[in-house]
């Protein structure tokens, strides 16, 4: 690992701090959860700027999907971004589906700048090779790459793509000059994957890049499948190995508490730590491709707005959204252990 190296605690350390500060957004979020009453503007947004995707993701529902009916224009998309920096968001996450699917992409992310919103790339990296100029001319701060597997069979067999391409990808992103985007890896923790967990730290520790974990979610299906937890025993040990490998100062980009809840999660899904305050209809603005904005990641949470019809200010406060927040308050959820959801939520415990 290079000596320079520092990692943060989580990716969430390379996004700005609110506008208003750490302790008194945190003072002024938690009196908001208490009285249901928005008290502080979002923060985080995530923007999915498309539906389609080239990769086959077997835990995906955009996998191999190629409809382009959904996908708004460049001006809209523009007035989108206009309305997350309004709403007073520092951050904005552009995801799908896989953003580089789009032409415009660098349009988009020099435009996310010019608003001094901090630029968020979430993509599968399998088109970073054809796409390299885009990116770089976006302007992109930060670069997540899913990645779950350095083992070339595991990986096309979960994404159905070869993953040599994608870690071409990566050596590209770190040549990007003068100044490269920070880059971490995003990876999802399955059956499949569990005892390569700390192979992958180390991979991308020593190539200056951090690895942030999330537990698999099942894409919203209630039986086990091929990729759903087994062995509690091989979950607790990846864990425990995590956080040694944290504690040494390698690249492990999720806090303690995220990691000291993730074996309970995977298995028994809707455990949630005692007294945990979900804070992410408060935190981060959700709007999907069809300009759908929901309260929380989760397909399973109301709309509470669509932007052809309504401005996000006047969602943001309007009586839909604040009785979501409220199911969200009250976890009347599907219950999750994201990192849009729940690692964003910890930082202001």
């Amino acid at each position: 690992m290079p000596k320079q190296v520092r990692f943060p605690d989580t990716f969430l350390d390379y996004i700005p701090e609110p506008r208003c500060g750490h302790t008194e957004y945190q003072c002024k979020l938690a009196e908001s959860f208490s009285r249901n009453v928005a008290l502080v503007p979002p923060i985080y947004a995530l923007l999915k700027v498309t539906d389609r995707c080239p990769s086959g993701c077997s835990y995906c529902a955009h996998a191999g999907r190629n409809d382009i009916s959904s996908d708004s224009d460049t001006p809209t998309l523009k007035g989108t971004l206009q309305q997350i920096a309004e709403a007073g968001c520092v951050s904005v996450n552009f995801t799908g589906g896989e953003p580089l699917v789009r032409g415009d992409l660098a349009d988009l992310g020099r435009h996310a700048r010019e608003l001094g919103l901090y630029s968020i790339l979430l993509t599968n990296g399998s088109l970073i090779r054809h796409r390299l100029k885009e990116i770089t001319e976006g302007g992109f701060q930060l670069v997540i790459v899913s990645l779950d597997s350095l083992d070339p069979e595991k990986y096309r067999s979960t994404r159905g793509v070869p993953l040599a391409p994608v870690l071409h990808g990566i050596d590209l992103l770190r040549q990007i000059g003068p100044v490269p985007p920070h880059i971490s890896i995003t990876s999802v923790v399955t059956r499949s994957n569990v005892d390569e967990l700390s192979s992958l730290v180390e991979y991308f520790s020593q190539r200056g890049i951090g690895v942030q974990f999330t537990p698999y979610h099942h894409n919203g299906k209630s039986k086990d499948d091929m990729l759903s937890p087994r062995a509690p025993e091989r979950y607790r040990s990846a864990i425990v190995d995590l956080k040694r490998l944290k504690a040494s100062g390698s690249g492990v980009l999720n806090s303690e508490a995220y990691l000291d809840h993730f074996c309970n999660f995977n298995f028994d899904r809707r455990s949630l730590p005692a007294g945990y305050r979900c804070y992410s209809s408060y935190t981060t603005l959700y709007i999907d491709a069809q300009r759908n904005v929901r309260a929380c990641w989760s397909g399973g949470m109301p709309v509470v707005g669509n932007l052809r019809s309504q401005s996000l200010k006047d969602t943001i406060a309007s009586p839909q959204m604040r009785a979501a927040r409220r199911r969200v308050r009250d976890l009347r959820c599907e219950g999750c252990w994201l990192l849009c959801t729940a690692e964003i939520s910890l930082r202001w415990q």
